[in-house]
């Protein structure tokens, strides 16, 4: 796909500001991948750093503090051994580029679902259907036994679900959409008791993950958070158990089935790779945490839509998700 010219012409006289290098040049021009929808994304290589040899992906983010957390945890979590790209250079807001960004280790492999969607992906085996819970579920455990306490450091953050909600409830009210509001203060008032503390991805699934040589790795950690490790479970479960594309009337109880199998799956999977109990109690409470903010989400998006003419990945499972927002509806 053809980059955005001025996002990458800016981007390279930022990189040489940064680097120290007036003279670094695009090696090959750059290549705008997929999957950016917060961010652009691009492939590059760039010649004359040392430090940024070989193939790398950029990400141009619109939000620099959300951007500075991104990058302070993907580069947390690479540091203690997690399967993510390592990043290799980031900087905040400059007068080249109005927008943060970081160079990271570009991975070869592909994403588990990759070229299925609709009906393809119904019919893509259930071999494929089964691996992929115990697949998420494995690289849940593995983030959650991270000791958080470096990264609470590193951000001066403790526990984030109360920061999300509130950040949430000001976007729903800012929004105008009064039932998010009420639902996110239902949440406030009955949040249970939190068991333990851990990194979270917060968008853990098969479209965030890429199958290479060396195994899976994990990217975009724009959502990722200090918090109960049922945090990402129930989002994960979210989106197994709604899976957000769009079929033929007809075909849609064999998707609701396919889906509630995996969801199903990935828990048991998870309890069996972690050795813990699942509270269903307080993975509802979650659930419906995460299902009010893709639902502020896909508000946002639809107003977005309104320009870029390109809906929200939440809309086909919109009514799902307000019915598990505010199950008293």
């Amino acid at each position: 796909m053809a980059p955005r010219a001025n996002t990458t012409d800016a981007l390279l006289e930022s990189i040489r500001k940064v680097s120290g290098r007036p003279g670094a040049e695009w090696e090959v021009p750059p290549d705008e991948l997929h999957g950016g929808y917060w961010a652009e994304v691009f492939k590059v290589r760039i010649a004359g750093v040392p430090d940024l040899e070989g193939d790398l992906v950029a990400r141009v983010m619109p939000h620099a503090e959300a951007a500075a957390r991104e990058i302070t945890v993907q580069t947390h979590v690479a540091e203690a051994g997690f399967p993510t790209p390592r990043i290799r250079m980031s900087s905040a807001p400059t007068h080249e580029l109005d927008r943060a960004w970081s160079l990271m280790d570009f991975v070869r492999g592909s994403m588990p679902l990759e070229g299925l969607s609709g009906p393809a992906l119904l019919l893509s085996g259930p071999r494929t259907l089964t691996q992929l819970p115990d697949r998420i579920a494995r690289l849940g455990v593995a983030l959650h036994a991270l000791d958080p306490r470096p990264l609470q450091d590193r951000l001066s953050s403790r526990d984030d679900v109360g920061w999300l909600l509130s950040n949430l409830r000001d976007r729903a009210e800012g929004l105008g959409r009064d039932d998010l509001k009420g639902a996110l203060d239902d949440l406030e008032g009955s949040r249970p008791e939190t068991a333990r503390l851990a990194i979270c991805h917060g968008d853990l699934h098969p479209f965030n993950v890429l199958s290479g040589p060396d195994g899976e790795v994990v990217l975009d950690w724009t959502s990722a958070r200090i918090a109960d490790p049922l945090f990402d479970i129930a989002f994960s479960r979210l989106l197994f158990a709604y899976l957000p594309i769009r079929v033929p009337r007809l075909v849609r109880p064999l998707l609701s089935a396919i889906g509630g199998f995996q969801a199903r799956r990935l828990l048991s999977r998870y309890g069996r790779h972690s050795g813990e109990r699942i509270d269903r109690g307080r993975l509802a409470w979650f659930t419906r945490v995460q299902a009010t903010k893709m639902l502020v989400e896909l508000e946002e998006g639809r107003r977005d839509a309104a320009n870029s003419g390109e809906p929200h990945p939440y809309e086909a499972i919109a009514g799902r998700l307000a019915k598990v927002s505010n199950p008293s509806r």
